[in-house]
């Protein structure tokens, strides 16, 4: 079989832009967590087995002074570097202008495509609590929306004269206008030769919503933006229905960073990024970036590129800049669909290994959407081995060929029709190493190669509709498998996408999410019931969703942690079912839009509730909840830094309604604004002083544990008083003891009243559960069980998988639904909710064809 590296995509399947992503800083200051993509260097020979399929590069990342090899020194290939801060550039790559040539010798690697993720929310936010305690309405701070534009004109968006309240935009899939040259230059735009960009500032855009030309200010087709936008900062000027943003007050820069059809480009994303704190900063500004978008293919640690570069914008030494993030819409799990004994089905999987027999993990496939007995799709699959170099990997094609299994450092592709695959296992080939040393010298390959404790699967082509693919494992140890789907399978195509079996919710944070500088937010549930646009009532079933729907509860959609790390994920959690916020214009499905406001229910406009507001649900909803808090605490305090902010977040947070999987979903605790402002003023205890152990709580990372003595779980501690109020004590007052484990790291205060640790299960020897002891003053006052995996100690047999993967075959229907996906939502995040919303007048809906 032919030696590869990397990840294909379809030119059948274009547009949809590949994120031809991030490497690392190679040169001083490398980050520890290493790379987390697939170097290009080794693309050559699965192009080769690609024939005319090319990778549409939007951006690679090489540290400053650390140009490629072969790639930027020629006049003839469409791309254009740009760097980034001190550490960091990108290099923007035109409409498929990375050249098979190119690419073989470029150090840098790709990844798969990103994906886009107040009546009643700022109540249960607590906004109007902390504006009675002196919170104001976010002047003076800048929100950046990186995401598929803003509707500029909607009155929500506008100052009471009519004029705008976007200080800037900058679009990445329009021609550059010139009324910004320089700016549009120093981003690499280069409209000749297809790498776009165009820059508007305040006047230009009431230029354009002052003159007598209809529609040629800036638009929101998905409406996404918009919404996410009015969530963080509307002012409400629509008309009185009292839908007011956290921050009404703020400014706001906003970046378009989509394509036609949702995906995103991680160069544009970083672009934009820096481009919102760069004008934040000229204005004289505090700024949080809002990213509500994400993707499933990665380590899970924080090591993919776009999530390190993102983090290098934010820390100790940049105070006044945060950037939060959505958690993710990957976390429910599937039945009734196949085999019980192969559910639930998901986007993650966790498997344990036994040298007895190799173990088999189906990976299904359901028919598309568009009806097809063929998928023409691509599947990217990340695998984290333990240990890097106990397990070999294969991968069984539907038409049952097979990859010989292998090992730390090979690769292998096979073909079948029009089919190609590929299993990556560890660092590049010695071949590899010796042409970037050569070609190189100044680099430590050590550290410029991607990490041995993983492994990548690249399936991409077509295959029969409904046929499914197996992962072999062979050797001893543990795997934790992620997938992602694009083309026919993707999120936007209206299917539930590509799934495995046994799955599990935790882990599900989605990348950029997972790295542990960025702010990652969750959802909770808003509202189970609207009145639509007509009058009609309409009602959400609780029972349509597992978890069941409970208001205030964890959405059943929203990514669970923890980070691969053990870190605590999401950090947070804020409204994101089912959010009302502003419309787009050219979103509304009454008027022929194709946006992200049908799906939800039946009738095209039952998510719309009036001329200027829609609903909709998602992290992405929730996220920007998070960011207009950030907005009130920065301006309090323009100083704060990102992790200061996340402290204060945690420290006023409030715990769920009890639940399934809480300690996964929670994270950090729901946002309450009120409770951060309390946090920010309140003082520390006396020894006089006690907590009160009814009002306190712990709560886990992780739901459960591994036993590994090397991989441990976070834990947060909250002190309250019996008032509820944040009870901050000296850190020498608090003591964390741990039975049946060990503790990893000794405890610490993060915030007022918030302290963390990390605790981790014995490998050998230990039960089943951890008891975790809180003291303070020496009196125990709160316990916690955390318990422990004992099945992963245990062997793991195999055989009988392919039985079960025909039973898989055998229930899915023959076709999916119908009509426009959601892009906010995960599509099986949709289905569920469809099936179970109906109107309360008595109208049942429709059930869509497909999986339910």
């Amino acid at each position: 079989m032919a030696a590869l590296h990397s990840i294909p995509l379809s030119s059948r399947l274009l547009p949809r832009p590949v994120v031809v992503a991030l490497l690392g800083a190679l040169i001083g200051g490398v980050s520890s967590l290493g790379w987390a993509q697939v170097p290009l260097g080794a693309l050559e020979d699965f192009f080769a087995a690609q024939g005319a399929r090319r990778v549409a590069g939007h951006g690679v990342l090489f540290a400053t002074g650390a140009l490629p090899y072969g790639l930027g020194h020629h006049a003839t290939e469409r791309v254009h570097w740009v760097p980034v801060n001190e550490r960091y550039a990108v290099l923007r790559v035109a409409d498929a202008g990375l050249s098979r040539g190119s690419a073989a010798h470029a150090l840098g690697s790709w990844a798969p495509p990103r994906h886009l993720l107040l009546d009643r929310a700022r109540a249960s936010l607590r906004v109007e609590a902390a504006t009675a305690a002196g919170a104001g309405t976010g002047q003076g701070v800048v929100i950046g929306i990186v995401d598929t534009g803003v509707d500029v004109a909607h009155p929500d968006l506008r100052n009471a004269d009519g004029t705008t309240r976007v200080a800037w935009w900058i679009d990445f899939s329009s021609n550059p206008t010139g009324r910004h040259a320089a700016l549009e230059s120093e981003l690499g735009c280069q409209p000749e030769v297809g790498l776009r960009c165009r820059i508007l500032d305040a006047a230009d855009l009431d230029e354009l919503l002052e003159n007598a030309v209809s529609g040629d200010e800036p638009r929101d087709l998905l409406g996404h933006g918009t919404h996410v936008a009015s969530i963080a900062a509307g002012n409400g000027l629509f008309d009185a229905s009292g839908f007011v943003g956290v921050a009404p007050e703020a400014t706001l820069i906003v970046a378009r960073v989509t394509g036609a059809v949702g995906t995103i480009a991680d160069s544009d994303v970083v672009l934009a990024t820096r481009f919102v704190f760069e004008q934040a900063a000229l204005l004289g500004m505090p700024a949080v970036v809002n990213l509500s978008l994400g993707g499933d293919f990665g380590a899970h640690d924080g090591s993919s590129e776009l999530s390190q570069v993102l983090a290098s914008f934010v820390g100790t030494e940049q105070p006044g800049r945060a950037i939060v993030v959505a958690g993710g819409n990957s976390g429910e799990v599937l039945y009734g669909l196949t085999d019980p004994t192969l559910e639930p089905l998901g986007i993650h999987t966790e498997v344990p290994v036994s040298s007895r027999a190799p173990v088999s993990v189906p990976l299904l496939t359901p028919y598309p959407a568009n009806g097809r007995d063929v998928t023409d799709a691509s599947l990217f699959v990340w695998i984290n081995l333990y240990p890097a170099n106990g397990l070999s990997v294969a991968l069984v094609l539907p038409d049952g060929r097979r990859t010989d299994p292998i090992g730390l450092g090979q690769v292998e592709t096979t073909t079948s029709g029009d089919l190609v695959a590929a299993v990556i296992h560890g660092l590049g080939e010695p071949a590899q190493r010796d042409m970037l040393a050569a070609d190189l010298p100044e680099l430590d390959l050590d550290q410029a190669l991607p990490s041995a404790g993983a492994a990548v699967i690249l399936i991409d082509g077509q295959w029969p509709a409904g046929s499914n693919f197996s992962i072999e494992l062979t050797g001893a140890g543990r795997a934790e498998l992620w997938l992602q789907s694009e083309g026919d399978l993707a999120p936007e195509a209206g299917t539930v996408g590509a799934l495995f079996t046994r799955a599990t919710p935790q882990q599900t944070v989605t990348i950029p999410a997972t790295h542990p500088a960025l702010i990652a937010v969750g959802a909770s549930i808003n509202r189970l019931e609207w009145t639509d646009r007509s009058g009609a009532p309409i009602r959400l079933d609780p029972l349509s969703a597992s978890p069941a729907l409970a208001v205030g509860g964890a959405a059943f959609f929203s990514s669970a942690g923890p980070n691969a790390l053990g870190d605590v994920k999401p950090d947070l959690l804020a409204p994101g079912g089912f959010v009302v916020a502003a419309l787009s214009r050219a979103a509304d499905p009454q008027n022929g839009g194709a946006g992200v406001f049908s799906g939800l229910c039946a009738g095209a406009s039952c998510q719309v509730v009036s001329a200027g507001y829609a609903l909709t649900a998602g992290t992405s909803m929730a996220a920007p909840m998070v960011s207009g808090a950030v907005a009130l605490l920065l301006e309090r305090d323009a100083t704060l830094t990102q992790d200061q902010l996340r402290s204060l977040l945690q420290a006023g947070s409030e715990p769920v309604i009890q639940g399934l999987d809480v300690a996964g979903r929670e994270g950090g605790g729901v946002v309450s604004v009120a409770g951060s402002f309390d946090a920010m003023t309140t003082g520390a205890r006396t020894g006089d002083e006690r907590p009160d152990a009814e009002q306190s709580r712990l709560r886990f990372a992780a739901t459960v544990a591994v036993p590994d003595s090397t991989r441990s779980v976070s834990a947060l501690l909250w002190l309250r008083d019996a008032t509820g109020a944040v009870f901050d004590a000296a850190i020498e007052r608090v003591r964390v003891a741990v039975q049946g484990g060990t503790l990893s790291q000794v405890v610490e205060r993060v915030g007022p009243g918030l302290y963390r640790f990390r605790l981790a299960a014995a490998d050998r020897g230990a039960g089943d559960s951890m008891r975790v002891e809180c003291w303070v003053d020496d009196r125990l006052f709160l316990t916690g069980q955390l318990p422990i995996d004992v099945g992963a100690r245990r062997s793991s047999g195999g055989g009988g998988c392919s039985a079960a993967v025909e039973a898989a075959r055998a229930r899915w229907p023959s076709a999916g639904p119908s009509g426009l996906a959601l892009v906010a939502l995960a599509s099986l995040v949709r289905r569920r909710l469809r099936a179970g919303a109906k109107k309360t007048s008595g109208a049942a809906s429709r059930s869509p064809r497909g999986i339910r």
